[in-house]
Formats: C-alpha cells, structure tokens, sequence
C-alpha cells in the first residue's frame, strides 16, 4: 500500500469518515493477532474434565442425559446448587471433540460478544465512532490466566452470560423504542 494511501485513511479515521467496513476488518486483524495465544492453549480448568464426557459414557455405557442429570442431580442435592446454564457443557464437549475447533468457537464467542456490546453502546449513545472503537476493545481488555479463566476455560460460559446479557439489554431498549412492537415478542 502506497503512503499517500494510507496517510488518507488515517486522516479519514481522525475525521470519523474512514468506511465503515474498513474499520470492522482493520479491528478484526487487530483482535485475531492479539488473541492469537488463546488458539495454542490447551483444556483449561473444568474443561479438562469435561473434555473427557465421550469417553465417560462410553465406559459407563449410558447416554449423554443420563450422565447430565446424574451430575445435576448431585450438585443439587449434594450442594444446593442450582445452575442450570453450566450443563451444556457435557453436550458441547461431546459435540465437539477436537480441541483447536473448541478453541476457534472461544475465540468467536468472544468477538461476538464485543460486537454485541458495541451495538448496545451504539443505540445508547447514537456515537458510531465510539461503537468502532468498542470493536477494539478485546485486543486491549481480554486477558488470559493460568487457571479458571473466564476467557480460556468454562465451556464458553462466561462469554455466552454475557451475549445473553446484552442480547437482553439491546431487546429491551428496542422495546422501549417501539413501546412493544416485534421486540416484546423476542424479549
């Protein structure tokens, strides 16, 4: 690419002009290199375990509800727990089997879910330089730990928490904006 080129789109992005499709690709190569790590990881946490649920049930010899409700039924009536959103987690594991797929799905997890949160500020605060910057965001914030993180580990949970959230949030201010309307029915 020619200087004169990219001087342009740099003055562009400082005037809020620069194409909007532009932006999205330049914040997907920045987000794709940053979170590059997260794909050479290996089962982190509970997922270690979990990854383990085809070979389980077929030592077992049961099926993938049974072992589901056996384990739900345990941390119930064991603990007291009751976390309905964590049980998927068996079905993914023996759905998906291989571990750099697993990987590839966190990594989209993530970047939807900060696609999500740049539509919400978008209708917000009606700034769409604000809400490409926000696309920005996972290269800076997304961090990863050693152990139990949010990001590498828990099936996906805490990353689909959070679509579910903002998913809740970007319905309810289409609610309020249509006072019913198509939004009551997906909310």
């Amino acid at each position: 690419m020619h200087k004169s080129t990219i001087r342009k789109y740099v003055a562009q992005f400082a005037e809020g002009r620069l194409p909007f499709i532009i932006v999205i690709v330049l914040a997907l190569i920045v987000n794709l290199i940053a979170l590059w790590p997260l794909l050479s990881t290996g089962y982190i946490g509970d997922d270690y375990p979990n990854s383990l649920t085809p070979g389980v049930l077929g030592y077992d010899n049961i099926g993938l509800l049974d072992m589901t409700w056996s384990i739900f039924k345990g941390w119930l009536q064991g603990q007291g727990r009751f976390f309905p959103l964590a049980y998927y987690s068996y079905a993914l594991f023996n759905t998906i089997q291989n571990l750099f797929l697993y990987k590839i799905g966190s990594l989209i997890y993530v970047l939807v879910a900060f696609s999500l949160f740049s539509r919400l500020v978008y209708l917000l605060f009606g700034d769409r330089s604000l809400a490409l910057l926000i696309l920005f965001l996972p290269s800076i914030f997304v961090q990863f730990r050693v152990w139990h993180d949010p990001v590498l580990s828990f099936a996906y949970l805490i990353p689909l928490m959070f679509i579910y959230i903002l998913i809740s949030f970007i319905l309810f201010l289409q609610y309020l904006e249509e006072r019913g309307g198509r939004a009551r029915l997906y909310g």
